[in-house]
């Protein structure tokens, strides 16, 4: 099946879940646990658009969309965060998973995240570290791993 199937396969997909995630915000945001949102970018191997909400002060799900040569890879996680010991500075982990086609290949991976994050003071703007390991699941056993860089507006 050609990448551009593929990717018209996965449209439906993305727009449920754009609409059950704007959805799910507009009803946590009047929730006394909402604590926010964050979009912006990944940049590692794969770059991709991040948007992440957190619906308690240490728990929340971030969403990334990874467009790239023959790539084209939707992925969830839950995330918890742990402050550190310096103001604005916090440790995040989780688990999820990811469908798409990477390569030109289809591919379902379960995915992990370890990574620091940095919430600056004045403006609000989160800048991030992570490694993000995966191990796919469909068309053969195959473990990889990416280190990134992030940089998210907070809302």
């Amino acid at each position: 099946m050609r990448l551009q199937n593929r990717i018209k396969l996965l449209r439906p997909i993305l727009f449920v879940t754009i609409f059950l995630l704007f959805g799910s915000r507009q009803q946590l945001k009047a929730q006394a646990t909402f604590q926010g949102a964050e979009f912006g970018f990944r940049y590692g191997s794969s770059p991709a658009l991040s948007y992440r909400l957190w619906i308690h002060e240490q728990t929340g799900y971030e969403l990334l969309f990874t467009k790239a040569d023959k790539s084209l890879l939707f992925s969830a996680f839950w995330l918890i965060q742990r402050p550190l010991d310096f103001s604005g500075g916090y440790l995040h982990y989780g688990v999820g998973g990811s469908i798409g086609a990477r390569n030109g290949r289809q591919q379902t991976a379960l995915d992990g995240q370890l990574g620091l994050d940095y919430y600056l003071p004045v403006v609000p703007l989160n800048v991030s570290f992570n490694l993000r390991p995966w191990f796919v699941i469909t068309g053969g056993v195959e473990v990889q791993a990416e280190l990134a860089l992030s940089a998210r507006w907070v809302f």
